[in-house]
């Protein structure tokens, strides 16, 4: 059992902005639209259009204009109002589904938005295949608590297969979206996901490089094809880059079965 809490990052040391994860305590969040998931972030939606041509429906969409449009004036959102409010009455599914399409394709929303994926899982093959650079990348272990200090918006990924539903009525509140950010299909959740999300990049953040504290990193895990010179590489990095020797370990696969182990090497 580890006393420590512990996520994974997998890396490659072939690629010279992965190794920065170690050599200058980098994180990189990425964009939304680099995701390799093309529903990350951007979940399938069902529209429940019960009650779309209601006083209250028009006054929620009013309220909808008056956010999308801050800068026009109470005429010019009339007018607005009055064209949206047409489209919505002649086709309720059909307005909905393209105003989800436009905002799923829209940089203004998305470019403001970084993810980090992590995984609870340090010794999945898939993954080693996947990120770890074909067994010869690395991974880093982070202590989670410590790491999750740092933001306010981090949980684990929600896997369903079932869309959201939007309820014309009650609308989107600001955990609808948030939990926009964190689900995924069933056919990911091999991955054991571990995500922090960040927005207002460019506003709250620089850019998308973030840095971390030298005592989030618990342990380091070398691939079991990892190259001597990296494996010497990264010992060195462990031994005297931090203010704790940190516990590097090689993945290894085991005799007996169609899993991995990881062994101690410093």
């Amino acid at each position: 059992m580890k006393l420590v809490d512990v996520v994974y990052k997998y890396r490659s040391w072939d690629d010279t902005n992965h190794r920065n994860i170690l050599l200058q305590n980098e994180m990189w969040f990425a964009h939304p639209f680099q995701l390799n998931d093309l529903f990350d972030t951007r979940p399938p939606i069902v529209f429940d259009i019960e009650g779309y041509d209601t006083p209250e429906a028009k006054i929620k969409l009013r309220r909808m204009a008056e956010r999308t449009y801050p800068n026009l004036r109470p005429w010019e959102i009339d007018v607005e109002l009055n064209y949206e409010w047409k489209r919505l009455q002649e086709d309720p599914q059909k307005f909905f589904v393209n105003n989800q399409s436009e905002t799923s394709k829209s940089n203004k929303i998305y470019d403001q938005i970084g993810v980090l994926s992590l995984s609870e899982d340090d010794l999945n093959p898939k993954l080693w295949g996947l990120y770890g650079n074909n067994s010869k990348g690395f991974c880093v272990g982070f202590d989670r608590h410590k790491l999750c200090a740092m933001f306010n918006l981090y949980r684990n990924v929600d896997y369903s297969d079932e869309p959201m539903i939007y309820k014309i009525l009650d609308g989107f509140n600001s955990t609808h979206y948030v939990d926009m950010l964190f689900k995924k299909a069933t056919t990911w959740d091999y991955e054991k996901e571990f995500r922090i999300v960040i927005v207002g990049i460019d506003v709250l953040y620089k850019n998308r490089k973030l840095h971390y504290p030298n005592d989030c990193i618990e342990e380091i895990i070398l691939g079991a094809e990892m190259n001597n010179l990296a494996i010497k590489e990264i010992v060195d990095i462990a031994n005297n880059n931090y203010f704790k020797k940190i516990n590097v370990y090689q993945v290894k696969k085991s005799a007996s079965s169609y899993s991995l182990v990881k062994v101690k090497i410093n």
